[in-house]
């Protein structure tokens, strides 16, 4: 029996010892494990941050891009966007759809988009694909070039060549025509003197007077265009210009019998001053307004504003009318273009030269009028900007 508990007991003390081993092993590893545990956390932690870091510096370079740059994955989501491409493409940056008609557009070529802030942008595409390998592609990237101040100079430049061109031959011809037409406009005031008022051949007479009165002013306009003539230059308040422009157009409209159609509306900034030749850019203004109001041929409303800002003053036309048709656009500004019966297609184009010479621009349905017509604008640049 003894024996018995003595063979039990040292089976005992076996079995201590091996369970003290195994305890003492799992412990070395449970240690073990913790230390390669924490050195793969600290390490995972330094490649986070690594990560992180290329990930700002990513962010940052994008940022600091001057071109707009979408890239999407193989999949074709867009899973980055920087500023300029939202700026570019508002609401749609994130769109794959977007995203795909850019893509397929030809490589280099301008297109028109609407722009986050509504105007329009001249925009050129460019796409890259990003691989892995030969055989497995990581997705795609989309540059975005604003091209619009580029397209804008060339037309303006192209724009000036033609004018030009255009205005010396037309004023060749008109300097040939007023003479004749002076004397046609003197003989025939003669004989409507010599008539009695009453008769046919009096009132054929008036019409005459009536008509060479208009080619007269036609040739007037003409001669402007071909012949600029130098700036009287002067500073005036851009609000008190405005509102003169204003009264001379509804005055204009009085005597065509429809005043009464229109509500004409000047506001905007009271303080803005402007450095320009009040004469000729009031005669702006005055175009401008015309064609607004000739715009709405059962009448309307007619807004002008003046905005001011560090680079210069803003003068806008609002109407009420169909507005401007996309694919006129840039041709309104031509001499003698006009989508009107009546019209001599010299309005605009005097206002585009006066514009000019004072080193600012017109700008013809960039934006949509909020009055749901056309919206066109003359900025004019402060003095120390003015060219």
């Amino acid at each position: 029996m003894s024996e018995t508990l003595q063979h039990d007991a040292i089976s005992v003390e076996a079995a201590i010892g091996s369970f003290t081993q195994v305890l003492t092993d799992l412990q070395s590893a449970h240690a073990d494990l913790t230390t390669r545990a924490a050195r793969m956390e600290a390490e995972l932690q330094i490649k986070v941050e690594e990560l992180d870091h290329a990930n700002a510096h990513l962010q940052a370079v994008l940022a600091a891009l001057p071109t707009g740059v979408l890239v999407s994955d193989a999949d074709g989501n867009v899973v980055e966007v920087n500023g300029v491409a939202r700026e570019l493409l508002g609401d749609d940056a994130s769109s794959m759809d977007v995203f795909a008609q850019l893509s397929n557009a030809t490589q280099d070529t301008a297109i028109e988009r609407t722009a986050a802030d509504g105007t329009r942008r001249v925009v050129a595409t460019r796409t890259a694909a990003v691989w892995v390998d030969q055989d497995q592609p990581l997705g795609n990237v989309l540059v975005l070039d604003d091209r619009t101040q580029l397209t804008r100079v060339t037309e303006r430049l192209h724009q000036q060549s033609k004018m030009a061109a255009l205005g010396t031959m037309a004023g060749g011809i008109a300097h040939e025509i007023r003479n004749p037409m002076n004397a046609i406009r003197g003989f025939a005031g003669l004989l409507l003197r010599e008539l009695d008022g009453d008769t046919t051949a009096a009132k054929w007479a008036s019409k005459i007077v009536q008509g060479s009165g208009e080619v007269d002013a036609i040739i007037t306009s003409t001669l402007a265009l071909a012949h600029p003539e130098r700036l009287a230059l002067e500073t005036v308040n851009a609000h008190e210009l405005a509102h003169e422009a204003l009264e001379i157009a509804r005055t204009d409209a009085e005597r065509e019998g429809h005043a009464q159609n229109f509500e004409l509306e000047v506001h905007g900034d009271s303080q803005a001053v402007v450095h320009v030749d009040r004469l000729e850019l009031r005669q702006a203004l005055r175009n401008l307004l015309a064609n607004a109001m000739q715009a709405q041929t059962d009448g309307g409303r007619v807004e002008l504003s003046v905005t001011s800002a560090d680079d210069g003053v803003t003068f806008t036309v609002d109407d009420a009318g169909p507005g401007i048709p996309a694919e006129l656009a840039a041709r309104v500004t031509e001499p003698f273009f006009t989508t009107r019966a009546e019209g001599t297609g010299l309005g605009l184009a005097l206002v585009h030269t006066i514009a000019s010479l004072h080193g600012g621009e017109l700008t013809l349905g960039e934006t949509t009028s909020p009055l749901g017509g056309a919206r066109v604008q003359i900025r004019i640049p402060h003095l120390e900007s003015n060219k």
